[in-house]
């Protein structure tokens, strides 16, 4: 279940980016590379950090103190 997941997570932001290449790649855009770079950077940015964060839930770095 994880894996799918992570998985399909992944295929959307692919889909995403993919989205982002079309409706920029257009001369109704000025500096539409430069719109691309930071559209496209900012949601793979948001992918790893959503990563990290989902996939550390599963196995902490830290286990939790209890008080025993």
């Amino acid at each position: 279940m994880v894996y799918f997941v992570i998985f399909s997570s992944f295929v959307i932001c692919l889909l995403t980016s993919f989205l982002i290449v079309l409706v920029t790649s257009g001369r109704k855009f000025k500096m539409g590379e430069e719109i691309r770079y930071g559209a496209i950077g900012s949601v793979w940015f948001g992918f790893v950090s959503w990563i990290c964060v989902y996939l550390s839930q599963y196995k902490p770095f830290v286990e939790p103190k209890t008080n025993e």
